[in-house]
């Protein structure tokens, strides 16, 4: 007589656990090392891209200069953004009015330092506003972003 084996059937008498076969070793890759890799590079690229979206507005052309310095930006630099299609100045990511500016600077930390990135289209008035602002706040270290012209 033979037995059908099905599932949930009891093992036969003098059968303890499973049975596993004697001599072989696995045999794959072990993925936790390029894992890990994979996993510090996405780390990195994501705090190396934050800081490079905090200067860069696709939409804000700035100024060429033949002189032009780069400028180191630290922990406490701050940076104002002047578009030239609307009246607003970006700062920390919202739009405030050269008032509310003011005000928005004068209530925070003071920053030590502030990096205007002004579209090359950007009247001189607005400029102007919006240095006056940063001086009533008391801010005076303050740059404004340009480029290097091509092949100077």
């Amino acid at each position: 007589m033979t037995r059908k084996s099905t599932i949930g059937a009891r093992p036969a008498r003098g059968v303890v656990g499973v049975a596993l076969s004697v001599g072989r070793t696995a045999t794959g890759v072990d993925l936790t090392a390029m894992i890990d890799v994979i996993l510090l590079l996405v780390i990195f690229w994501m705090v190396v891209t934050t800081g490079t979206q905090a200067t860069s507005d696709p939409a804000v052309d700035v100024p060429t200069a033949e002189a032009a310095d780069r400028l180191v930006l630290s922990a406490e630099t701050v940076v104002l953004t002047l578009r030239a299609d609307t009246e607003d100045v970006v700062f920390a990511g919202r739009a405030y009015s050269v008032e509310a500016l003011a005000t928005a600077l004068a209530e925070g930390p003071r920053p030590s330092r502030v990096l205007l990135r002004a579209d090359g289209a950007t009247p001189a008035r607005r400029i102007g506003a919006v240095l006056a602002a940063l001086r009533s706040a008391g801010i005076t270290q303050i740059a404004i972003a340009t480029r290097r012209s091509v092949g100077k």
